[in-house]
């Protein structure tokens, strides 16, 4: 997100597997406009018929479970300011619209130090203590709001990946100052009272940090706080593309036990980066968490880019993919960069559209089943940069390619059907083909197949059994 940092464009071309899941989610109708409705301590009513939230992690460790036990795909969205810079009404606008696109998680700072109108108040001009931050008391004022906000996310069924106190890459960005002003015991009252306040709440998850690799400091005021937070929620660290891409390692050595790991690549290929997470010790999930935004530093709306670092995330292994966009990350507070049309207006994004085929093309897929294809078992050619990666099981795969080339894949490793039917699919308007039937057995080369609806030579292919 802030971090100012170059991108070198990557190539890759992927393979994943297909199969039938179900969704994570459905929109809910809009919540009152008036927050009078929230008690003053925040408690979690019924949500949605079907509503699905991680509330766990599989027990190879590799991808997220929901309250009934069954695999949990994050489709993400990044809101970081969405707190501290709407009111209720664009709240409900904004969720509505994500959810009704796919999306189920939504990353967003609980405390907004500088990209929001009022930061660190809310759009009221609450503040979110009564004095010194981390040294006096919350405001029930801007809580109220804040209940608002989780409340509204799960009654439509997404969970939101709160940071409780973002620490950013420079020091007017986050909360680095105020934390290391702060003693221990204080910033562990701040998480106790997150704990009590929102432990009932099953569509949380946090991050903690974000943006910069703590000094020590830093990180003895994030343990002390991480400590505090509802001992059943999913924690994981952020990352700081100066230090490492993935969050864990600037961190170690710390007290803080990570649930997933999270990815932050800009200038290497989130293929590699995300494949890096995978083979982590201990294995956890891997979440992409942040990338290049569309209409950020070289990306243009609906850039293939996107694209890439997307799929390349998911074929590496990661079990929750989020995008971002500028203006809506800050909805048109302090921008970094310029842009076109109004928060609203990209709500309907080109990036937007190709994330939402992504979280539509994963979900028929036995995901959870995939392993990356890190000896390129699958994909046999095509790749002379070592760019490619691929993630199958059983008789289904998904294919992606991103630039016209050739590739060539094993057939021999979809065992579990006689015949393979391949179609394929335009990343842009999702459009299918059918491209042939083949046995099970031998090599096959996949050509290029000309521009998609976007202009771009990125395709999927999605491989299931013959009927």
């Amino acid at each position: 997100m802030r971090a100012t940092r170059g991108w070198v464009i990557f190539v890759l071309g992927i393979l994943v597997l297909t199969a039938c899941s179900s969704g994570n989610g459905t929109p809910a109708s809009r919540t009152p406009d008036t927050e009078s409705v929230r008690p003053p301590a925040a408690t979690a009513s019924p949500g949605p018929d079907g509503a699905r939230f991680p509330a766990g992690v599989s027990a190879d460790d590799r991808y997220f479970i929901d309250q009934a036990g069954e695999p949990w795909f994050g489709l993400g969205d990044t809101a970081w300011s969405l707190i501290g810079q709407l009111g209720p009404r664009d709240v409900d606008r904004y969720l509505d619209d994500r959810a009704a696109r796919g999306f189920n998680l939504v990353l967003a700072n609980v405390l907004e130090h500088y990209y929001s109108d009022n930061a660190p108040n809310n759009y009221r001009d609450d503040s979110p203590f009564t004095g010194t931050p981390f040294r006096s008391a919350p405001n029930e004022a801007y809580w109220r709001h804040v209940d608002y906000v989780v409340e509204a996310a799960r009654m439509r069924g997404i969970t939101v990946l709160l940071c409780p106190a973002y620490l950013g890459s420079r020091t007017e960005e986050g909360w680095s100052e105020e934390v290391a002003n702060a003693s221990n015991e204080d910033v562990a009252e701040f998480g106790a009272f997150l704990r009590d306040r929102y432990g009932d709440f099953p569509n949380i998850m946090w991050l903690i940090g974000h943006d910069r690799a703590p000094d020590d400091t830093e990180r003895t005021r994030m343990e002390a706080l991480a400590a505090e937070l509802p001992p059943n929620d999913l924690v994981g660290l952020g990352a700081s593309p100066s230090a490492d891409v993935l969050g864990t390692p600037p961190w170690s050595p710390t007290t803080i036990a990570p649930d997933f790991e999270t990815v932050y690549a800009y200038e290497d290929m989130p293929v590699v980066d995300t494949g890096r997470g995978w083979a982590m010790s201990p294995t956890r999930p891997v979440m992409f968490l942040e990338g290049q935004y569309e209409q950020e530093r070289s990306t243009v709306p609906g850039d293939a880019l996107l694209r890439r670092q997307e799929y390349g995330a998911f074929v590496a292994g990661a079990a929750a993919v989020l995008f971002g966009n500028n203006p809506i990350w800050h909805f048109e507070s302090v921008p970094l960069y310029e842009f076109e049309g109004t928060w609203q207006d990209n709500l309907a994004s080109l990036g937007t559209g190709d994330a939402q085929h992504l979280g539509e093309l994963v979900r028929t897929l036995p995901w959870w089943e995939m392993q990356p294809d890190t000896a390129g078992d699958l994909l046999v050619d095509g790749d002379p940069e070592g760019n490619l990666a691929a993630r199958y099981a059983g008789s289904h795969a998904l294919v992606y390619v991103p630039t016209a080339r050739i590739v060539v894949l094993d057939m021999g490793r979809l065992t579990a059907a006689g015949r393979v039917e391949m179609r394929r699919f335009d990343p842009r308007s999702h459009d299918s083909e059918l491209v042939g039937t083949y046995p099970a057995e031998g090599l096959v080369a996949v050509r290029p197949s000309g521009p998609n609806a976007a202009g771009d030579d990125d395709w999927v292919y999605v491989l299931s059994p013959a009927t």
